[in-house]
Parts: structure tokens; sequence; C-alpha cells
């Protein structure tokens, strides 16, 4: 009935949708027409930079009218006064971005030339020639440079990959294409490095087209004075309020004119991203270079460049005239972006005020003199291409096909889906694959889906540079049939009216689109998990097509998690293309061989084929781990509020630490600033502060109070919308830090919850906020970026339909989430942070009713492994949970949880009393910038406020303060020492015997000193690796041999109930989760044994690890595992796979440790076998 249902119900668009149905429609319906060029700038804002460069020339050389040239619009008044210079030249057509007409051109013309990026719908046809000239050399880092998720590039790396010609006017402009977007040996297009053909316009007379121009826009200019401009570069995310930007722009620059515009006209030229801010600011209009004028030529005519970090200079640099960098907030933008120069190598003089560059323009010969050497080396490195002709040379290369020298490739192109690069198995086998191949060999396209959790864009980041990234992203280029019969495959596989109407003209189609006309010579699927990249890789009809198999994957259909089967679907649907792939390659032999067996009734059994995973033994080995601070470095977080300074504040030049604090000025006390920035470091804060709109610098957080925000606007609204709430979110009683706002609860229990939104106010910080109610119930204020309101329930339709479908959308997702109710009226109230120590009164049966995070709804009973009726444990927050006190307390062993307030009895240290928690090994030095060096064998998480430096402690051991206060010593050769204080800021933390998991938590390496016998194991926390055996049995083991630990690593979904696990068997002292590691082979290098429990395996990477790392194995009998371990050779396998097996094994191996002899492994062999069974199975 469902498929039935399926099939009769009818498709919607999104408009999304709609514009790609359209521009389908015309992609394949329209032939490309000979020599039509269509030019987009800035996403047709104007007709400005490189394009329009390549247009005058062409429209001055082509005396015959050959061409035909179309240019992409946004419409504007501003815009069509630039228009209205071609309307009568019949060769100029002009169409408006997104119009029918748009699609059409974009479907038809045989040039496309764009200085940014096409929209993610584009698809370019084999008989277009695409030219992207990009826009500037670069001084901000780029692509994957950046310190950002990869998945931001997407677009531009897609627009790059595609395009037939790239231009760049040199060498580091063409390095930024090959590195930092990776195009690398696999972009099949050319790389022009001719120069710039904008800056061809810089060296054109421009003068009195200008002057009409600034008379048309009513711009201020005295034609008998010299120009100065300021053009400063967009801040992207270092910018909340537009109209502060614009503001602070407008006081500064009539300071600059106060003292400098008797002598100069001083112009503004913001990004276009600031344009409509700027241009709405009246006080701005007079010297404000309107948008649609052309960057390069208003240089043909300007003396004086004040820049902070916008590629222009690079291009001004051709007129030899003077160059300022104004960079106030490069402190900020650097710890945003990134630069690929220092300040140092800039061609001109930095300043960091408005004071000191007016003095800098003062002295302009001077500061002309002092840089020439800087000057004249970028001039070399980034100009010598511009001598005015680079578009002559550039129009003879493409147009003309004069030195025009498409390059061959001889290697073959691999392009290779992962999966969703989360922290698991099959990630770092992808990982460990792709930087083993030979480059020499193969070019290798990585494709990737969607990503923005962390741990995807670090597993991103350990990807070669060698291969090329490109991303699945955007609306899938399918018409509305295909989209339907796409749906009904996601849903039941290909079968039914799919087995007949398989549409693989839209995945081919959608290939074309996301990865253009390249070749692929081999397809692979190494997630091979789900049919939606095994859709997109069988659309390679010419190419070798391969899906990974990386278990029993029968066995994984049908497993099991709370009562249900989280692959049966996806894989059942997966096996009906099976068939179609040319080699499905398990991870070992004998999983193949149960592949094999399992589905022979379903899948051609010559397709079976096996490759073992490749190993990275230098990683495995390797003793690195980065470097680390003992406490976090400075943190810059951006904000916007007003503050009143309570006493008169230095005001530096930089946040001073760890350097010189060099006043730049005085701010009195009573004044009122704005605060744009805060910086963190240990318990020190500055603020970033403008006075009067003016830049000022950075002045001590203790010098000045924070005002609460202010509601600068509200809008009564009837909102239906779905929350995307995280762990991070909280409801409050208003919008937050208005004057008698506090934090309700929680809100990452509401995610994918409707409620209604009845009220939006906008804050005088610029952040907007939400009233939300929801099951009747009023629930307090949100972030807007916490919801997503669809059209569909929001105004597109009649009120009586939106109001029907809002109800309809309502019953369904509350009878989904119907236990998000229980949460809410069992959620944490009031929620506050809170200081302090208490002490613990144990009821009689000695269990306290606590709670967990994550599960308040469901009190725990647990004894929290607390050793006496006194315990001491520290208080982090209060909140009210139906009805009662409740407090969050860290015990002794570090674990948290809610107890009711009758269970505290709140105490005060004294200043001389130091409270220990839990005492960690570590091997440590710590090497101070003097040269010197301390170490200790011990480290105490010390928690006391109230240390000072003249304190003396009863202790016979050397402690260092490890939570981001100090670094304190204690002397360890008298008992009543005398405590010592060292500056962190002054000392690199050598990770010498502990790491630091992904949520920044130090763990301690084991200790041979110590005598522990220390089991390990490593793995994803889900209910196949069957840890709850381990534990049961190491605690079983534990019971027998009290010197003995467990290491569980790594992270996943059934942590809370390990943990609970371990509490429940009262073996916390003994159990460490170490959370998730980047580089966990140290840790288990100094572990005596490692244990592999799972029910079953494709191939057990983890277990070749600890074969390379010389450690002895236990590991449940399972054929895959069985295998690696060649049936006990390399290992001991369990009797029995529960938990007398498991603890069997363990005494076993405890019991004769030294008299247990096993095969050696030769990893190396191991690995060139490996790859070289890989290129055998893959090759056509």
């Amino acid at each position: 009935m469902r498929k039935i249902l399926k099939r009769i119900k009818p498709i919607k668009s999104t408009e999304s949708q709609k514009m790609m149905e359209e521009y389908i429609h015309y992609y394949e319906s329209l032939p490309i027409v000979k020599k039509t060029i269509l030019y987009e700038s800035r996403e047709g804002q104007s007709l400005t930079d490189s394009p329009y460069a390549i247009f005058k020339y062409l429209l001055e050389k082509d005396k015959e009218k050959k061409y035909h040239h179309i240019w992409t619009v946004q419409k504007s008044d501003e815009l069509n006064l630039i228009i209205n210079r071609y309307k009568d030249i019949e060769n100029v057509t002009f169409v408006e971005r997104n119009s029918n007409e748009y699609l059409q051109a974009l479907a038809s013309a045989e040039y496309l030339i764009n200085n940014s990026t096409f929209q993610s719908f584009f698809i370019k046809k084999e008989e277009q020639i695409y030219i992207n000239t990009w826009h500037g050399t670069p001084l901000k880092k780029m692509g994957f440079d950046m310190p950002d998720n990869p998945f931001n590039a997407r677009n531009v790396v897609r627009n790059f990959f595609i395009s037939d010609y790239l231009l760049s006017p040199n060498n580091h402009t063409t390095n930024m294409y090959q590195k930092s977007y990776r195009l690398n040996d696999t972009y099949t297009g050319e790389i022009l490095e001719y120069g710039y053909p904008r800056i061809d316009t810089m060296l054109q007379d421009n003068q009195a087209y200008l002057h009409s121009l600034f008379t048309i826009f009513n711009i201020d200019f005295d034609k008998d004075k010299p120009v100065i401009l300021y053009a400063p570069t967009w801040k992207g995310k270092n910018i909340h309020s537009p109209s502060n930007a614009v503001h602070q722009i407008h006081a500064e620059m009539s300071y600059l004119r106060k003292h400098h515009g008797e002598n100069y006209n001083i112009l503004i030229k913001v990004h276009p991203y600031l344009y409509k801010e700027a241009r709405d600011y009246t006080p701005l209009k007079p010297y404000l270079i309107r948008d649609v004028i052309d960057t390069n030529e208003l240089l043909s005519i300007t003396d004086i460049l004040i820049t902070d970090y916008s590629s222009i200079f690079f291009d001004f640099l051709v007129t030899d005239k003077p160059i300022f960098f104004y960079a106030w907030d490069d402190d900020m933008y650097v710890n945003e972006r990134g630069r690929y120069f220092s300040l140092e190598e800039l061609p001109g003089p930095i300043s960091a005020t408005i004071v000191e560059l007016s003095n800098q323009i003062k002295n302009v010969e001077s500061y002309t003199e002092k840089f020439q050497e800087n000057y004249q080396r970028m001039k070399e490195k980034f100009v010598t291409h511009d001598d005015g002709k680079a578009t002559e040379r550039y129009v003879n290369c493409i147009f003309n096909s004069i030195n025009s020298e498409k390059k061959k490739n001889s290697k073959t192109n691999l392009l290779i889906y992962p999966g969703g690069m989360t922290n698991n198995g099959i990630t770092s086998s992808f990982i460990n694959l792709v930087n083993n191949l030979d480059y020499s060999r193969y070019n290798v396209i990585c494709f990737i889906g969607f990503t923005n959790r962390k741990e995807q864009i670090e597993n991103i980041e350990k990807i070669t540079e060698k291969a090329t990234l490109l991303f699945r992203y955007g609306t899938p280029a399918y018409t509305k049939s295909e989209r339907k019969l796409d749906s009904y495959l996601q849903d039941y596989g290909k079968t039914g009216i799919v087995k007949k109407n398989y549409p693989q003209q839209a995945y081919i189609r959608e290939m074309k689109r996301l990865i253009g006309h390249i070749t692929i010579d081999i397809a692979i699927d190494f997630s091979g998990y789900s049919i939606y990249p095994a859709k997109l890789i069988l659309a390679f009809s010419d190419s070798k097509k391969v899906c990974f198999i990386h278990s029993d994957i029968v066995a994984d259909k049908n497993r099991t998690v709370d009562g249900k089967k989280p692959h049966e679907k996806s894989l059942t649907n997966l096996f009906t293309v099976y068939n179609d792939f040319d080699v499905l390659l398990s991870v070992s032999k004998i999983t193949n061989d149960i592949n094999r067996e399992k589905l022979k009734n379903l899948v051609n059994q010559d397709k079976f084929k096996y490759s073992v995973n490749t190993l990275n033994p230098e990683k495995v080995l390797s003793e690195k781990s980065p470097k680390k601070t003992l406490n976090d470095e400075m943190k810059i977080e951006i904000i916007n509020q007003q503050a009143n300074v309570i006493e008169m504040a230095e005001v530096y030049e930089a946040v001073p630490i760890n350097q010189s604090k060099r006043i730049l000025s005085h701010i009195e006390a009573n004044s009122e600033v704005e605060v744009i920035a805060k910086a963190t470091y240990l318990d020190e804060v500055y603020y970033k502060v403008r006075l009067e709109n003016i830049y000022r610098g950075w002045i001590a957080g203790i010098s000045i109070k924070i005002k609460p925000d202010t509601i600068v606007s509200t809008e009564k609204v009837d909102y239906f919308a779905l929350l995307n709430t995280s762990a991070r979110c909280y409801l409050y009683s208003r919008p937050y830090n208005i004057d008698g706002c506090y934090t309700i609860s929680t809100a990452g229990f509401l995610r994918n919850l409707y409620v209604n939104i009845d009220e939006i106010v906008t804050t005088s910080s610029g952040r907007k906020y939400f009233h939300v109610s929801a099951f009747n119930e009023d629930l307090g204020w949100l972030n807007y970026n916490n919801a997503r309101l669809s059209k569909r329930l929001n105004g597109r339709y009649p009120t009586i339909v939106t109001s029907l479908l809002r109800k309809i959308t309502m019953l369904t997702n509350r009878f989904k989430y119907r236990n998000k109710k229980q949460l809410i009226e069992n959620r944490l109230l009031f929620e506050a942070e809170c200081e302090g120590f208490a002490r613990l009164d144990l009821p009689d049966n000695d269990k306290i009713v606590c709670f967990e995070d994550s599960r308040l709804s469901r009190p725990l009973e647990t004894n929290l492994d607390l050793e006496s009726t006194n315990q001491l444990v520290k208080l982090l927050k209060v909140a009210d949970f139906q009805g009662k006190k409740v407090y969050k307390i860290q015990t002794t062993y570090l674990e948290t949880a809610w107890v009711e307030s009758h269970y505290v009895e709140e105490i005060e240290l004294s200043d001389k009393e130091l409270l220990v928690f839990k005492e960690e090994s570590l091997e440590a030095k710590v090497l101070l910038k003097e040269g010197t060096g301390i170490y200790s064998s011990k480290v105490a998480t010390v928690f006391s406020d109230n240390v000072k430096k003249t304190d003396s402690y009863a202790t016979e051991k050397k402690i260092f303060r490890t939570d981001g206060k100090e670094l304190l010593q204690l002397q360890d050769n008298i008992s009543q020492g005398t405590l010592s204080l060292v500056d962190s800021r002054q000392a690199i933390f050598d990770e010498i015997n502990g790491t630091f998991n992904s949520e920044g938590m130090y763990v301690p390496y084991p200790r041979k000193e110590d005598k522990i016998f220390n089991f390990v194991t490593v793995g994803r926390l889900s209910p196949e690796k069957q840890h709850q055996l381990l534990i049961k049995a190491f605690a079983e083991f534990y019971k027998q041999n009290e010197q003995s630990h467990l290491y569980i690593v790594g992270s996943g979904a059934i942590k809370d109930d390990l943990q609970r696990l371990v509490s429940e068997l009262q073996i916390q002292k003994a159990v460490t989760f170490t959370g998730q590691l980047s580089n966990p082979y140290p840790l288990m290098k100094r572990c005596n044994c490692f244990v592999l429990t799972s029910a079953y395996e494709g191939q057990p990477m983890v277990l070749l690890e600890s074969l390379t790392l010389g450690l002895p194995i236990i590991s449940t009998d399972i054929p895959a595992c069985r295998y690696v371990l060649q049936d006990g050779a390399y290992g001991l396998l369990t009797k029995t796979n529960d938990v007398e097996g498991i603890k069997n094994e363990m005494i076993r191996l405890y019991e004769n440790k030294d008299s247990l002899n096993f095969k050696k492994f030769d990893y190396q062999a191991y690995n060139e076998q490996a790859i070289e069974d890989f290129y055998k199975n893959i090759m056509k």
C-alpha cells in the first residue's frame, strides 16, 4: 500500500527545485550559440573587475561585431546609469539574474566569464568555455588554508574545477588555485598566468569618465586636489552590526578629513557586502564611491591608498604610489581568517588607530622612502606581468587559440566517496588508503558530503594535500519526474517502477553538475552502507565501479539496537544495486567468503573480491603529539555591547599578554564606550573598544562595566517553526543580556520540536531572539538562529490552509516526540553557575538519588564512588528541578551528577586549605622561556581560588596547577614547602606522558613504575563492540587483581550506559573513559594488553594497529579476528564469546605474561601487500 501511495502522491517543488527544473529544461533543449559571451561580475551587481576589462577590450577590437555580449545584472537605479552607456549597442544585452532569460543564456552561451562563482544549479556543457578570472591576489588565506570548515569552500572549488581557464596575475595566485583549493594535477583546464585584465584599466586614462560619474552621484570632489582612497575589505564574521561598522568608517574618515581635507580628496570605497548599509547612511554619501564604479578605474586616479587586507593593494603596486595599512582589527581578523604574509612584509606602514594613521600621512614622503625595499620586492613578486597588455594576451590565447596548450593527463583518475567522515573505522581506513596511494600513478578526487561537526572537519584535515576535495551539495539536478523516481529508489531500492524506469540520466547530470566533465576511470563507494552515494557512483557508466563492504554485511543489516535495526532499510536498498557494480570489495578474505555465501542468491559471485585495509605505521608508531600550552591560547570573541568606564583606563595597542604594554592613550572615567571584542587569557579579560565611533584600542576588563542590552525593535508575529537547538542552547526569561534576564533551562532536548513563535525582538547588540511556546506552555526566549521557518507553514498559503497544515504537522510532530512533553515538565529550571565546595551527607543506605544531564526525567540510583560520610565535592551549578533545589556536583573522580540540596552541606575553604581532586600521573616537562626546566612526577587538579604566592602547604609532592589559573610548584625537599609561582604564559607543555581528548580534557598515560597491569580497548562505543562484556569481565578480573586498570578509548551513543555500568560494579577507580583521542597509540603502547570484544567485524584495523605496536591481544573468536590473529598465532582468542570467556583469557595472559610467545607482525610487508592488492582489484 505504501508503494502505491508513493506512486500516486503528487510531488511538490521548493523554490530552488523549481529553479533547477527550469534550468534543466533549457540545459537539455537549447543548443550552444556560437560567439556568445555571458559575463557575470559579483553576482550581477556591477559591470566591473576583469570581466569588465575583457568586455571593453573585445567591444573595442571586434569592429565587425562578431560577438554577442550578454551581461548578468541585478537591476538598480545606480547600475542602470552604467547600463545606459551600452543601451544603443546592438550586440550588447543585459539579463536579470535568475530570470528565464538568464537561465537561457547560461545554458546556451559559448563563453562564460565570471570573477566569482556561478550558483550551485549551474551545469557546464562540454561545448561551453568557462573562464574564471577570480577577483584578486590573496593576502587573506583562502580555500582549505583557512582555519574553517572545508565544506565552506564547496562552490568555489567546484567552479574552479569545472572551468576551462583560470586567470592568474602571478605565481602566488597560481599556487592558490593548485594548493589552497587542491586542484593539483586533477584539474583538466589551464591556469593562465599573464597578469590581470582589471589592472589594464588602471593604466588607461579614466579621469574624465570618473569625474562625470562623481557629478552624477553627487560625490564631493575637488579636481585640483590629489585623492586619498580608503578601501577596507569585508570582515565576514567579524561584523555583527554593519551599521556600527559604517559609523566607525564615517567618524574616522571625518577625523582624516579634519586634518588632511584641505590638501586631499578623501574618498571611501567599502566592500560590496557593506555597501547597502553605507549607501543608506546619509552623512557618508558625499564621499562614498558607488558600488557600480569599477575599483581599478578608480585606482587610476588615486594618489594614496589606505586599506587593511584588501587584495587591491597588490593591483595598486603598478602605480608606485604610497600605500598605508590601517589594521585596527588585525588581532581579530588573523584569529578568524589568517594571512599569507606577515605585516612586516607589507609595502607600507601599519597603524593601529586613526590618530597614528593621520600622523603617518603627514610624513608620507619619509614613509615612502622607508618602505621602498618592501614595495619593490612585492612589485617583482606580484605585478611583473602587468604591463597594460594582459587582456590582449588572454584574448589571443582563449578566443584566438594562440599559445594555448591543453595539458595531457597520463594518470588514472580515481573518485572515492568516503562516507560521513565521523570518527569510526571506515573513516580511519579511508584516510589510511588515500594517504598510501601512489600519486605519481593516480589523480584522486575525494567526493565528500555535508560536514559541520568538529570530528568531520578534523578528519578531512587528515587527508593528504595531494588529493582533490569536491563536495556533494546543493539542489540535485533532477526534473520533477526524476525526483519522484529518486524518492522511490531511496525508500524501496531498485525495485518496482524504478527497476523499469531507473533515472540514470538524472544521476549522470547530477555528477556533471558537481564535478564537471572529467573522465573518471575508477569510481569507488568506500562508505558501503547506503544507496544515496551508490547511485551517484554508478552514474559513471564507462568507469570501473567499486563498492566496499566493511563487515559481515547481512549481520550488520540485521543488527538490533534498542529494538530497532538501524541499517536494515539502507542496506536492503543498497543490495538491489549490488549487481550494477563491477567489484564488491570486502576488507578481508574471511569477510569476503561470508558475504559471498550470504548473498549468493542475490549477487553475481564473480563480483566478490577482497583487499585488506592499509595501515599508517608512521602514525601508529610515532610518539609525536602536538605541543600544547598548559592553558588554552588567548580567546578573542567578537561582541557588540555598550559599557561604562568606571575608572580612568589605559588603552593598549594590543592585548598586553606575553608582550610589552604599549599604551596608546587613556579613556576618562564615566565615558561610555562600545565594546567590539573580548579577549580572555587565564583570569585576565580585556575589551576592544570604540569611543564616539572611533576605535581606540584594548582596555582591561576591570576598568569597565558592561551594560545590559536594550530592545531596539519588537515585532508581534504568528510563526510556526522547527527548533534546531543543540546542547549549548538555553531558554531565557527575557532576551539574553536584557536587564532582568536569567537562564530558565537548557534547550538542546527540544531539537526537532515544532513550536509557536509570537514575538521577535532585536537587541542593541544586533542579535535577534524569539519567544516560544509548546504543549500550551510558555518555554521562554531563544536565539533567532535556533529555529527554521518553513514557508509552507508561514504565509505561502491562505490562512485556512496554513492553519490546517500546522495542525497536521503539529499532531504528527507531537506524536513522534511525545516524550519531550515529559522532558519539558522535568527540565532543570533557573540553571545558574555555582562556585564553591560541599560535603555530602549520605543517607542510611549509602546511596544518593542523582540525575544525569541527558536523562533528567529518569532518576538514577548510584553511590558515585563516595568513600566517606563527609565526601568533599565541588559545586558546579544550582537549579530548580520539580520544585526542589538541586546542585550539579563533581566528585573526586571527576564524575558529575545532579543531587538534591538536602544531601549537600556547603563549606568554605580557608585561604591555606588545599582541596586536591583526582591525582593524575604525568611525566611532564615545562620549558620556560629563560631555558630552565622544571620536572615533576605528579600532576594534581587543584580546586582552590585563594592560592597566593606566599601560601605554604604541608605536602611532599610537587604540584602543578592545571585548571587554567596559574602553574604552581611546591618544593619537595621539605615537608612544609614554600610555594613558588611560575607564570604559565611563559611555559610550553610537552605532552610526554599524557594527552588531551577531543573535548580538551587531559588524559594521563599509564606509568610503568606504578606496576599496574593495564588493559586497553579502542573503538566506537556502540552495541556491536560489546563493551559491556569487557567491563563485566574486567570487574571479575579486578576482584582477584586490584593492581589492574582498564582504559576505554572512544566515544559513542552508549557511553552513558557504560559509565553507569562501571558505577554499578563499583570499579570507577579502575576504569578510565578517555573519550575520543586523535592519537591513541602512545596510550595503547604503554598498556599491557589490548582487548577486542566485538560481536562481528569486517577487518578489525585496531587489531592490526595493536600488532604493529607489539601489544599482546585478547579477542573474541569471530571470523574476522580469527583471520587477523591467524587462529591464535598473533594473540589470544576467547574459548567462549561471553564474560566468562573474556575473563579467563585476561587471567591467562596476566599469569603467563612472561611465557606466552606470539608471532611477530611484519607491518611493512603487510602494508605493501595491502596497497598492491587494492591496485590489482580496482584496475580496469
